[in-house]
């Protein structure tokens, strides 16, 4: 007969195996580098990113294949991750998205407000190179692009802000990340988004459908995060700090 003691031992011991249930979601890639105003949204490597990559450590306790993950999620290195919408994990463990795109029912989509343009995702509004469609002859130099419009002069209209991209103007809403983030050549990481002027890091809510989503943000980012509307009719959005996009 197995002793009372023997039995408490063994429930405590499952206890520190499996830890309580809490996973972390992989963190991100790091900041991208900083541009020289180049085509607007070309997707490469070429823009200063705003620190606040995710935190890789947010109470995971629960290790190895025993524990399973929530709802909605995968098990990445150790990790769990919403395949459908983690924008660095999209599709498959390690299937990052590019400079302005997100994951969209696991396919890596230019983020609403940019188009697909060739391999590239394109802000028509404000790129002086592809300004108003994909096939159009850039705006000339001292013009600028505004409104899907070239138009002569390089000072922007109100509520727009105007960037030198080859000198030409692009002119955006940089507090929004449209095309830049804060400052002009600053574009967000890919498990980035520009809240308040500023890039910071986000991850999809899953499992919780509705904020404010405590328990899987402080999981998924950590704290100080916000609860945020997710994007394309995606989850809800955990964003580092305290402003939504």
């Amino acid at each position: 007969m197995v002793s009372r003691r023997f039995t408490l031992a063994c429930a405590v011991l499952t206890l520190v195996a499996c830890g309580s249930g809490v996973l972390d979601l992989l963190p991100g890639d790091g900041d991208a580098s900083t541009g020289d105003g180049g085509t607007l949204g070309d997707g490469g490597s070429d823009a200063t990113t705003a620190d606040g990559a995710r935190d890789a450590g947010a109470g995971d306790a629960c290790v190895g294949s025993a524990c399973p993950c929530p709802s909605g999620l995968d098990r990445c290195d150790g990790g769990c991750v919403d395949l459908a919408n983690d924008p660095i994990n999209c599709g498959s463990c390690g299937g990052g998205c590019a400079h302005y795109q997100f994951c969209h029912m696991r396919q890596c989509t230019c983020l609403p407000t940019f188009t697909q343009c060739g391999a590239s995702c394109i802000q028509f509004s404000s790129s002086p190179d592809h300004c108003g469609a994909c096939n159009v002859a850039p705006c000339a130099a001292g013009s600028r692009c505004e409104n899907s419009a070239c138009v002569s002069g390089t000072t922007c209209g109100a509520g727009f802000l105007g960037c030198n991209v080859g000198g030409r103007t692009a002119c955006g809403i940089l507090e929004a990340g449209v095309p830049y983030c804060g400052s002009c050549g600053t574009v967000c990481g890919p498990d980035q988004t520009c809240a308040a002027g500023t890039c910071v890091a986000y991850a999809p809510a899953t499992p919780c459908a509705q904020c404010p989503c405590d328990a899987d943000c402080a999981r998924a980012i950590g704290a100080p995060f916000a609860c945020c509307p997710g994007i394309a009719g995606g989850p809800p959005l955990c964003v580092r700090g305290n402003a939504c996009p």
